[in-house]
């Protein structure tokens, strides 16, 4: 609300002002990682620390949060508890904390690099976020299944057969040979 109102009396304008402010409550804050990047396979961990230091206008509650484009990486980290703290106003004792945690990704995306953004949160509304940079590797696995494991009675000179399925279980592309290998009878 402004408003605005004049008297003037003699040859000098003398005039009031109402002013009526809100200023909003900024939560925003500035982040870094003890680690800017790993290097794993799928189900490798290692270990990282995020560090937040409140910039914003007020205390507010900082949550630490994991999120990237395109990939759930929600079970691949695991903040330490409790996951939310308070940062005091800037300059505050206690406008810094940090969260460590552990990465540990799946087998779930194909091999190269994954963005993992490491946030703190005031409620949904992202403060800060810094890059993790996951250089996942390639997991080779594969299963062999046949439609049927046994050929019984298979007279001498005659022919049986069976379907072989194989499955890459691995998170990349791969090739495969397959080799034949003779049993001796029991």
């Amino acid at each position: 609300d402004l408003v605005v109102t004049g008297v003037q009396t003699c040859a000098l304008p003398i005039y009031s002002i109402n002013l009526n402010l809100k200023i909003p409550e900024v939560k925003t804050c500035d982040s870094s990682l003890q680690s800017p990047s790993h290097n794993l396979d799928p189900g490798e961990s290692a270990t990282n620390s995020l560090t937040l230091t409140n910039t914003g206008n007020t205390a507010w509650t900082v949550s630490a949060f994991a999120t990237s484009e395109g990939t759930d990486v929600s079970d691949w980290v695991d903040f330490e508890t409790p996951t939310s703290r308070l940062l005091s106003e800037p300059g505050g004792s206690q406008d810094t904390t940090s969260f460590d945690f552990e990465i540990t990704p799946d087998d779930s995306v194909e091999p190269g690099t994954v963005d993992v953004y490491i946030q703190g949160r005031a409620g949904s509304s992202i403060g800060c976020e810094s890059l993790l940079r996951v250089n996942l590797g390639q997991v080779h696995d594969a299963s062999l299944s046949l439609s049927n494991p046994t050929l019984n009675n298979v007279d001498p000179g005659a022919t049986a057969s069976t379907s072989m399925m194989v499955t890459n279980t691995g998170n990349g592309q791969d090739n495969y040979k397959i080799f034949k290998s003779f049993l001796a009878p029991e």
